[in-house]
């Protein structure tokens, strides 16, 4: 296994030097550096077929080699570490079929290398909880570990690359932890769960979008359920005018009293906050200060 490490970066740039003093051009010698970091990037286990992906398309649209190397090289640093890597690949693929400059790409890709390094330092305490190691047997089945694992790094890093704070996301973990949740999820609801966070307004209402997704989980909410939920909640506010801490809040009350997950989806959906008729509010927010009424329109009490 091969290790990129800052002797090996600067084994590397000395390499491009020498190439350019014997008369290779600078070009090929950056094609050379390309060639060495997918090396290394597969030799510390990333998937080839999405890297020789990433270079055709880059090569397609004329992306210059040191703008490749930026993309891939904090992928490989990952992969070093033993961190998952290829869903950096994967969103520089996205940026380049959407035609999002290069520079930009290679600035979201930075912003993820660093959420993924600090998604680890909280997942991997978390992954020691000896009632997760269980519900991941029970769950995914023996040797599951590792995969879990990193499927939980990937979508933490999503949170926190979205501006969910690290400790927002080391707390959910925590509250996800207890035994009445990891007795009745699985794996696959709790990764979804985390994910999901960015989507439902959480950067602006942490405690409320934490504090739902907590009660969701424990009132019976499935991955796939859970999955639906950032669109109902889009909705849910459009139809309601309500922020997003509002509709929060009615779907919360539907939990409290054991409404189920596919009901309080569809009463979302048809813009029922509170579980009511159609266009229903929970009791006291049909003033909300915060609540969005549109141009022009009255902010309730905030506009004395």
């Amino acid at each position: 296994m091969k290790y990129l490490t800052k002797d090996r970066l600067l084994q590397l740039l000395l390499i491009l030097q020498l190439l350019c003093l014997v008369g290779i051009s600078p070009v090929k010698a950056q094609q050379e550096a390309v060639d060495q970091l997918m090396q290394t990037a597969t030799d510390n286990g990333m998937e080839q077929s999405a890297l020789s992906e990433l270079r055709s398309r880059a090569d397609s649209r004329g992306m210059q080699a040191g703008q490749l190397i930026d993309i891939i090289r904090p992928a490989a640093s990952l992969a070093e570490q033993n961190l998952p890597a290829d869903h950096l690949i994967q969103k520089a693929l996205e940026g380049l079929s959407k035609g999002v400059p290069d520079r930009q790409i290679v600035s979201v890709i930075n912003r993820i290398h660093s959420a993924t390094e600090q998604a680890a330092q909280v997942v991997d305490p978390w992954m020691q909880n000896p009632g997760v190691q269980k519900m991941i047997e029970r769950t995914d089945g023996p040797g599951s570990n590792q995969r879990v694992r990193n499927r939980m790094i990937e979508a933490s890093s999503k949170a926190i690359s979205q501006d969910i704070p690290v400790e927002s996301v080391s707390q959910m973990l925590s509250e996800m932890g207890s035994e009445s949740i990891l007795s009745r999820a699985t794996a696959s609801d709790i990764i979804t769960a985390i994910g999901i966070l960015p989507d439902i307004g959480a950067a602006e209402q942490p405690r409320t979008a934490r504090a739902f997704v907590i009660r969701a989980l424990k009132g019976g909410f499935n991955s796939s359920e859970l999955q639906k939920l950032p669109m109902a909640v889009n909705m849910a506010q459009k139809r309601s005018r309500l922020p997003a801490a509002g509709v929060l809040k009615g779907a919360s009350q539907q939990l409290q009293v054991g409404t189920p997950a596919s009901r309080i989806l569809q009463n979302l959906f048809n813009g029922n906050i509170g579980g009511g008729p159609p266009g229903s509010v929970p009791g006291g927010m049909q003033e909300n200060p915060g609540q969005d009424r549109g141009p022009g329109q009255s902010q309730g009490r905030g506009n004395n």
